[in-house]
Order: C-alpha cells, then sequence, then structure tokens
C-alpha cells in the first residue's frame, strides 16, 4: 500500500474541480468512473474494461490521473510528492492510497477531500453518460450474437448505434452532463 498526505482541502478541492483551466474534461471524466465504483476505489484496467470493452484502455485514466495530479500541484504550488528514490509521483494528488492486488494490478482509492468535493459540488448526480453507456452496452452485446469486432471498435459502435437509434438527444445529455 502507498500513501501520502498532501493536505489539501475540501474548499481548495471544490476551487480546483470548478477551474476549467485545472480539471480538463478527461480529468473529470476519469475521476467520475473512479468515484463511481464501490468505495471509490478501481483499477484502471477494471474502468478500461468497463467503459471501452478493453482493459488496455485504463491507460486513459491512468494519465488522466496523472495529469489532474500535476495540473494540482503547479496550481497549488506549495508540496511535491517525491519518492524515496527522488521520483516526483502525481497520481498520489487525488488519490489518497493505492494498493496492489493479488493479480497485480493497482487499485486506486480517491482521497475523502476529494470525494466530498465532488458530492459537494454536486458533480455525483451529475454524470448519467456512465451508467448509461454501460446499460447501453451491455444491452448491445446481449443483441450481437458471433458478431466479432476488433478492439477499441466496440466504444465506436456504441456511439454510432446510440445516434442511429436515438438521434443526438444521447450525446446532447452526456455534452451538458459536463458543461
Amino acid at each position: 500500500t502507498f500513501r501520502s498526505e498532501i493536505n489539501v482541502t475540501v474548499k481548495e478541492w471544490e476551487d480546483i474541480l470548478s477551474n476549467s483551466n485545472i480539471t480538463k474534461q478527461d480529468y473529470k471524466k476519469a475521476l467520475l468512473a473512479i468515484y463511481k465504483e464501490p468505495d471509490h476505489q478501481a483499477t484502471c484496467s477494471q474502468l478500461g474494461m468497463k467503459y471501452y470493452g478493453d482493459n488496455k484502455k485504463g491507460q486513459f485514466y491512468n494519465s488522466s490521473i496523472v495529469q489532474f495530479g500535476k495540473a494540482v500541484v503547479k496550481h497549488l504550488n506549495r508540496f511535491k510528492v517525491v519518492e524515496d528514490n527522488g521520483t516526483e509521483r502525481f497520481w498520489h494528488i487525488a488519490i489518497d492510497h493505492g494498493t496492489t492486488l493479488e493479480n497485480g494490478h493497482f487499485q486506486w482509492t480517491l482521497r475523502n477531500e476529494l470525494v466530498h468535493a465532488i458530492e459537494n459540488l454536486g458533480w455525483n448526480n451529475n454524470f448519467t453518460w456512465i451508467p448509461f453507456y454501460t446499460e447501453f452496452a451491455e444491452y448491445v452485446e446481449g443483441r450481437l450474437g458471433e458478431i466479432y469486432f476488433e478492439k477499441g471498435d466496440f466504444r465506436q459502435l456504441v456511439e454510432t448505434a446510440l445516434l442511429c437509434s436515438f438521434g443526438n438527444a444521447p450525446a446532447e445529455k452526456a455534452a451538458a452532463d459536463f458543461a
């Protein structure tokens, strides 16, 4: 288990999350995907498989959390998280602790103060794209039968199916959720 204290308050997290110059849309997506999991814990591979149908897409979450951490460190300009070997780490900023699981995957847990900020801002009530996408993906998977497609094509297939079936309404709703 890896843990580091950074002493960022709930109010500071709220300000950071509300600042679009710091918190880019991809960072928000990654934070909310982890937030949605039980106890706000997840591995990147688990999220990649859940939302993209490919555990290798977990790199999106890893990269987003690391880049978010860099942006927070730069904005606050008052601390660095440095490991014993002198390497600066950024995933520690949004993540309270990480644990290596038996399968070798690394499970992250969001910081409590960050969780409270997400809730105070109402973000926890404003990410319908995640359950909608998952529910629709499960529906499509159940209807595809013996059709096979390349890794990475599944998300595109679902997005295309959404647009063909429902017009732009889901896309507009998802966009509105991030506004």
